[in-house]
C-alpha cells in the first residue's frame, strides 16, 4: 500500500469517527477534527512554530533557524495545500537521510509511542488531525 493510500484511508477513519461523534453533538465533523487539531497543535507544535502558526514561539531563541509560517503553506505551494509534504515533515519517519537532520521532533516516533498499542492508524489520525487544523488557518485559504 503506497503512503498516499494509507493517508487517505486514514484521513477516512479519522472523518468517520468525527463524523459519529457529530452526529451526536450537532456539529460538523470537520470542525471537531479541526479543533482536535488545533489543541494538538497548541500541545505540541506552538513552543516552536507560535500559537497562531507564524513561527514566533517561546522556543525561537534557542532554535538555529526560524521555524515557518505555516498559514503560508499553500501561498508558498502555488495556491494549493502540500498535504503529503506536510504530513511527512510532521511525521518524520520518512525523511530521506539526504535532507540531514531537523531541529523538529519526529512526531511520527512520539504518537507512536503514547497511543494504545503504538497503533499507527491512531498515529495517523493525529497526524491528520494536525494537518486538518493547518489547512484550516492557511492566509489565502488555497486552492
Amino acid at each position: 500500500m503506497t503512503m498516499l493510500k494509507s493517508v487517505r484511508l486514514a484521513a477516512t477513519a479519522t472523518l468517520l469517527a468525527a463524523a459519529t461523534t457529530a452526529l451526536a453533538q450537532e456539529t460538523s465533523p470537520s470542525d471537531d477534527v479541526i479543533a482536535t487539531g488545533r489543541l494538538r497543535f497548541e500541545r505540541n507544535c506552538a513552543l516552536c512554530h507560535g500559537t497562531d502558526g507564524r513561527g514566533f514561539g517561546p522556543f525561537l531563541t534557542q532554535l538555529n533557524k526560524k521555524p515557518p509560517d505555516l498559514r503560508l503553506l499553500s501561498r508558498n505551494n502555488a495556491g494549493y495545500f502540500p498535504l503529503k509534504r506536510v504530513y511527512d515533515a510532521i511525521d518524520g519517519r520518512m525523511l530521506p537521510s539526504s535532507h540531514g537532520t531537523t531541529q523538529m521532533p519526529i512526531w511520527g516516533e512520539t504518537f507512536k509511542s503514547t497511543v494504545a498499542g503504538g497503533s499507527e492508524t491512531l498515529v495517523r489520525g493525529r497526524i491528520l488531525e494536525l494537518i486538518m487544523y493547518l489547512e484550516s488557518i492557511q492566509a489565502d485559504g488555497g486552492v
